[in-house]
């Protein structure tokens, strides 16, 4: 942004990133920080997807919002493959705030394993104990077309770009560099979010 661009000319560097998780805001932050006399710059304080972003700058501008996931959910059950492999959730798809449900489960669900290998372990567990069940393996299928196929399509939800995040720590170089990063939150972020930390 301008205001960052501006930080950097002046030659203002935060000593230390803070990550907010869920629960937190960043004006509470703020106010903390003024109380205690230290001053602040805007890119100081982040939210886990904002430091995911400069891992992969690219999501930036494809990173699809609610509205935009729902649309792609509801053009993708219209297409005869899909048609033919979903058979079960198509036939809700005239309910009332379906695609909507739709996604905020997918979302959630995504976002409660760390990577795809868990899912896929968590899903042979629950065959084991409970046998099969044709609409969860709709579920899981549907995961794994909706992963094929933000990728083919090079968009992005936050499942996907925390695991690239992860993918690419290793190698990255922030620039400015980040001298300290205190993560913080009220509530426990989902696993995937917290994989991210970790890393």
């Amino acid at each position: 942004t301008s205001m960052q661009m501006f930080e950097r000319i002046m030659g203002f560097q935060p000593t230390a990133t803070l990550v907010i998780g869920s629960g937190l805001t960043r004006e509470d932050w703020k106010t903390f920080c003024f109380q205690q006399g230290k001053g602040l710059l805007q890119h100081a304080i982040l939210k886990p997807r904002d430091l995911a972003l400069q891992l992969v700058p690219e999501a930036n501008s494809r990173l699809l919002n609610p509205i935009a996931r729902q649309e792609l959910l509801r053009q993708s059950l219209r297409d005869p493959n899909v048609k033919e492999a979903l058979p079960g959730l198509r036939e809700h798809r005239f309910r009332p705030r379906f695609y909507e449900i739709l996604d905020r489960s997918l979302q959630q669900g995504r976002m409660r394993f760390a990577h795809h290998e868990e899912a896929q372990v968590f899903q042979s567990v629950l065959e084991e104990k409970s046998g099969r069940n044709v609409k969860r393996e709709e579920y899981f299928l549907l995961n794994r077309f909706w992963d094929r196929l933000l990728e083919l399509r090079e968009l992005w939800d936050e499942p996907r770009l925390y695991s690239e995040a992860i993918r690419r720590m290793p190698e990255w170089e922030p620039s400015p560099p980040l001298q300290k990063i205190f993560y913080i939150q009220h509530f426990p972020d989902p696993p995937r979010v917290q994989s991210f930390w970790q890393a």
